[in-house]
């Protein structure tokens, strides 16, 4: 291309950012590159938040009109601030790499509180004014009042840090990176996995637009800016978007991930509006094409459940919550009570793992006295968050529902050593059996199972199994009939096929917002 390569670009550090990206990759090519500035209307209104704000691409209009006019070659956006539908004359000819796609919350440091969800106080201030965001925060806690929040990156932290309005904010954590020179010294950053806290679609990838007609631009751009494996996973995200009529405004959540098969696994969520429980959904599928329908399928089911889980939940659980919005009728209890064994000493170690949150709780109440040296695992958030209201610190935490997975992340982290697994009686030793031999595993039986014999089990639509030993349980009294059958991981599963259950359900993780995502299949 002998001309040069003009780039339209809003004028935020982060767009400039992406706007240098884009000019170093093309410089690199060979290309003469000169970057315009052009102010867009979501620039200018900086008083309203993003759903008051009438019609689609506030961010992006100005720049467009620019590339139709020919007074730039190509525009550089953030993916995720794209309508669906191409404006007439114009094509992404191209996508980037993917940054990290989550959100995350910066928080004060007196704002901060570990035995709650998010690491976030009660009843804390947290800046947001993305309608997806605010339905997703208030599905897992209530409590937060949410606050609207506007400006570029550096604008909104420095309204945490100095304006008292807030105690926390939430951000993409691909602004953050792209941002490095920010200076995030007095503030807590807790990154919400993509899978958990569902990000906007193609969040964290950059969109290179151009003309129709200009082919020398559109062979540029694939050749020299395009991630082809990327492409594969936002493709699905941005069809659900379009199918869903969503604009960057509105409450829809999906994230997808390609493994090396080119299986598709997809997380979505949609709320009514920023005040609504969102539904969640899970699916995995071959292709992209069955990838969405099946989301779609799912969220547009608005059938009702009668569900039946073998544990014991509060009411302001986050399943007893869910299930009460979408009209599901959730009854459960477990199916065995769980008894204490009383230790004198806690043998020497240089670490104890705790693979969940009743190992932990059983260990705790009778006050050890653990060496200063020892440190602590935990399996999964919720088994760090029980460790932490014992004000007893956590090393590590496996955030994978894949013991394989945790246990070659711990193994990573402690190199060698002795490992303490504090565990049921009865326990399938799942982790312990996964862990390298480079470290010595050592069992400690903190607390046992015993059937309630007396508890009886309706007849229901779905049936979640939470533990091996329910199962066990189960079977010694029941048989199942037609109901759907979810396993909360792969060790319950093994047990249930162990009693002929074929076609059992795994959510993503082993915890209550994933079993949401997978009540209807």
């Amino acid at each position: 291309m002998a001309k040069q390569i003009v780039i339209g670009t809003r004028g935020s550090k982060l767009a400039l950012w992406q706007a240098y990206y884009t000019r170093d990759r093309l410089e690199e090519a060979g290309y003469d590159v000169e970057l315009k500035v052009i102010q867009t209307k979501g620039d200018r209104v900086q008083d309203l938040s993003f759903n008051k704000i009438e019609g689609k691409g506030f961010f992006t209009k100005e720049i467009e009109a620019d590339l139709l006019n020919e007074s730039i070659d190509l525009a550089v956006h953030s993916y995720k601030d794209l309508p669906t539908e191409n404006v007439p004359g114009l094509f992404i000819a191209a996508n980037s790499y993917r940054a990290n796609p989550a959100d995350v919350l910066l928080i004060n440091e007196a704002a901060v509180d570990e035995s709650q969800l998010f690491g976030l106080k009660e009843g804390a201030r947290v800046g947001t004014s993305s309608a997806r965001r605010k339905a997703q925060l208030l599905a897992f806690r209530p409590d937060l009042e949410l606050i609207d929040v506007r400006g570029n990156v550096p604008t909104r932290i420095e309204k945490l840090k100095s304006s008292g309005s807030f105690d926390a904010i939430m951000l993409a954590a691909a602004g953050l990176e792209r941002l490095s020179f920010l200076d995030l010294k007095d503030v807590i950053q807790r990154s919400l996995a993509p899978h958990f806290f569902i990000p906007a679609p193609a969040q964290g990838v950059l969109a290179f637009q151009i003309r129709n007609e200009d082919e020398e631009m559109h062979q540029v751009a694939a050749y020299e800016l395009n991630d082809a494996q990327v492409a594969k996973a936002i493709q699905v995200e941005r069809s659900i978007l379009k199918a869903l009529e969503g604009g960057c405004q509105q409450p829809i959540g999906v994230y997808a991930e390609v493994d090396l098969e080119g299986e598709r696994r997809v997380w979505a969520t949609q709320a009514a509006d920023a005040e609504s429980m969102p539904k969640r959904v899970f699916v995995r599928a071959e292709n992209g094409k069955t990838a969405s329908e099946a989301v779609l399928r799912l969220l547009a089911d608005d059938s009702k459940q009668h569900i039946y889980i073998t544990r014991d939940l509060e009411e302001d659980s986050f399943l007893n919550r869910y299930c009460k919005a979408h009209g599901h009728r959730l009854s459960g209890q477990s199916l065995i009570r769980f008894e204490g064994i009383t230790y004198d000493t806690v043998p020497d170690c240089d670490w104890i793992f705790f693979s969940s949150p009743r190992a932990a709780m059983h260990f705790m109440v009778q006050l050890p006295e653990l060496a200063d040296n020892v440190r602590i695992a935990a399996m999964g958030a919720g088994t760090a968050r029980k460790l932490r209201q014992y004000q007893a610190p956590v090393h590590f935490i496996g955030e994978s529902g894949d013991t394989k997975a945790v246990a070659a992340a711990f193994a990573e982290v402690a190199k060698s050593g002795k490992v303490l697994f504090p565990k049921a009686q009865d326990s399938l030793r799942s982790i312990q059996k996964a862990m390298p031999s480079v470290l010595e595993c050592m069992d400690m039986d903190v607390y046992r199972s015993i059937p309630i014999d007396e508890l009886q089990v309706p007849v229901c639509d779905v049936m979640i199994f939470t533990s091996p030993r329910n199962v066990e349980v189960y079977f010694s009294k029941y048989k199942l009939k037609n109901e759907r059958v979810i396993a909360i991981g792969p060790t319950t599963a093994e047990k249930l096929r162990s009693f002929g259950v074929e076609n059992i359900v795994l959510p993503a993780s082993p915890n209550e917002w994933s079993l949401a995502e997978v009540i209807k299949g």
